[in-house]
């Protein structure tokens, strides 16, 4: 397995921070599924965060805290999850704390930079209503 290039800087000693990253956080569908059918929660609850650079994706759902890493760089469909191989080595045990403290602090709220994206009182019904925004 190939390690994406931030492994490869991470290892060479080359600074990290600031890199491009990207952070989404929505509904986790399959934990919600899970749940829904287990009777536990009647809408849905939890979230799952992606952190996306210019050559890798890690994804971390809130429900039971699985974390997952992709390579993009060898692998651009995203199929193959390196995080166990990633986790067997220092350096990569060190990013993917680097990566796990930035989505737990997606998850709690204490995210410091946002997305800002002014919208209409009509997007903003509709995506309420799709479950995306919360009043």
């Amino acid at each position: 397995m190939r390690l994406g290039n931030a492994l490869a800087d991470l290892l060479q000693g080359k600074p990290q921070w600031p890199r491009p990253i990207a952070a989404s956080m929505c509904f986790d569908r399959k934990a919600n599924l899970a749940e829904r059918q287990a009777g536990r929660i009647t809408a849905p609850r939890y979230r799952m965060v992606s952190l996306r650079g210019p050559t890798s994706r890690y994804v971390q759902r809130e429900l039971g805290g699985e974390r997952e890493y992709f390579d993009l760089s060898g692998d651009p469909s995203g199929l193959t999850d390196g995080a166990a191989a990633l986790l067997a080595t220092s350096p990569g045990a060190e990013l993917m704390g680097m990566l796990k403290n930035q989505a737990d602090n997606l998850l709690s709220g204490k995210a410091t930079e946002r997305s800002a994206v002014d919208l209409s009182e009509e997007e903003r019904q509709r995506l309420e209503a799709l479950g995306y925004l919360q009043q």
